[in-house]
């Protein structure tokens, strides 16, 4: 008995299917980063340990909110909510400097000092 090939349209919903359950797994990862800044991590680990990829995950779903909105479905809106949910996050991760109006041109460095975790 001969055993049927998919055809690509089976290939091509399959293939949006596992896009689907990538996209709501990194929406709930970002949820869970989000819930990150409020849940002391001395009480339970595992959303400050999720939080250390918040960047990715906005960037992840700012990716998959644009894939769904070409594709013209429905999970764009629940990208974009998820998007919209983390928005008073984004000022400690991504900082947009628009200057200071003084006109010198003047560079600041950040460092992470970390001599006193040899302990």
């Amino acid at each position: 008995m001969r055993s049927k090939k998919p055809n690509s349209k089976t290939r091509g919903s399959l293939f949006e299917n596992l896009l689907k359950w990538v996209n709501l797994f990194v929406i709930f990862l970002a949820l869970v980063s989000y819930l990150s800044a409020l849940i002391n991590p001395d009480k339970f680990w595992l959303p400050a340990v999720v939080g250390l990829g918040f960047p990715a995950y906005i960037v992840g779903n700012f990716l998959f909110a644009i894939y769904w909105l070409f594709r013209r479905r429905t999970y764009f809106w629940f990208s974009l909510l998820c998007l919209l949910a983390g928005l008073p996050h984004y000022g400690a991760w991504f900082n947009l400097s628009l200057g200071d109006g003084s006109g010198e041109d003047t560079i600041t460095v950040m460092t992470f000092n970390t001599a006193g975790m040899h302990h």
